[in-house]
């Protein structure tokens, strides 16, 4: 079996400014110790290099993505995912959106496959 990933839950509370001392105290005192949470914080940078080592074997192979959305913000890309859950940009248009299109994997930036469309883009 390989690792791809780490998913870990948080430890920290936010803290109501109406609680009284007695009730801080006693939250205190439920707080998980630093060590365990260095741990959890190793893990979960384990996680994200294992993420990214899954995510940059794809890179040279063809992947069929499914376009989720159009972000006006990004100048002519689209994101989506590929059969495999891998989190794939692109150039394209919006009438991508809710469809299926072949991707070239080519790279990995800012936590996400970047692809190039292969062939004739969707109409």
């Amino acid at each position: 079996m390989v690792l791809t990933g780490v998913h870990l839950g948080g430890y920290g509370e936010d803290l109501d400014p109406k609680l009284e001392l007695s009730d801080l105290l006693e939250m205190m005192a439920e707080q998980v110790p630093l060590v365990i949470k260095r741990r959890a914080q190793a893990l979960r940078q384990l996680g994200q290099r294992k993420r990214a080592e899954f995510a940059r074997g794809f890179i040279g192979r063809e992947a069929q993505v499914l376009v989720e959305e159009y972000p006006a913000a990004a100048g002519g890309y689209v994101t989506g995912y590929s059969r495999n859950y891998q989190r794939v940009e692109f150039a394209g248009h919006a009438e991508m959106v809710n469809r299926e299109v072949a991707v070239r994997i080519v790279g990995w930036q800012r936590d996400k496959l970047v692809g190039q469309m292969l062939g004739a883009a969707p109409a």
